[in-house]
């Protein structure tokens, strides 16, 4: 695998109001895949079952480094990939710290105080307010209430979008031939 093509997606986090749908991580990956990247699944132990459904969903190949890499390795993996797409967790901020093009996933947290840090980063979030108390309590009292958005409500479309443009695509929406990359 080529690290200029890589593209690599943390499917996992440390609560369950931060993950994205696994059926639109699938999604993504078939359509980073279709525009000539490579995705792959990084992450721990604890994410082995998330991305074990990620990979049942998706339609083209997806391979799994989910605990197959040392701690080094993966970082130098984080620090040659050509994009990561991850939810709101500790890789996300370890890919943005070592420079790659990051697409963080956000839904109550609040990604103006907890997104990733640089040029090459970009936070998205939820637009539909959360709908079960026990989510707003979960999150903390550290936002106004109300002011929490559901993961579950950020789209594929919005993520291909921030991806082409993240990448400087001509056209976001559709990323250039593979031969272009």
């Amino acid at each position: 695998m080529d690290g200029l093509t890589l593209a690599c997606l943390h499917v996992g986090a440390g609560k369950e109001y931060k993950l994205w749908p696994c059926d639109r991580f699938a999604a993504l990956a078939d359509w980073l895949y279709d525009q000539g990247l490579q995705p792959v699944l990084i992450g721990t132990a604890a994410d082995k079952a998330r991305a074990e459904t990620v990979r049942s969903l998706a339609r083209k190949p997806l391979p799994s480094l989910i605990s197959n890499l040392s701690r080094d390795a993966e970082l130098a993996l984080l620090a040659e990939c050509r994009l990561f797409v991850g939810n709101d967790s500790g890789p996300m901020h370890l890919a943005a710290a070592l420079g790659a093009p990051v697409i963080g996933l956000f839904g109550p947290t609040d990604p103006v105080r907890w997104g990733p840090l640089g040029d090459q980063c970009r936070a998205l979030r939820g637009d539909a307010p959360l709908e079960h108390p026990i989510e707003r309590k979960q999150v903390g009292g550290r936002q106004a209430a109300g002011s929490e958005r559901s993961l579950e409500s950020l789209q594929l479309e919005t993520v291909q979008q921030a991806v082409g443009e993240l990448l400087h695509w001509p056209n976001p929406a559709q990323a250039p031939s593979p031969a272009s990359h």
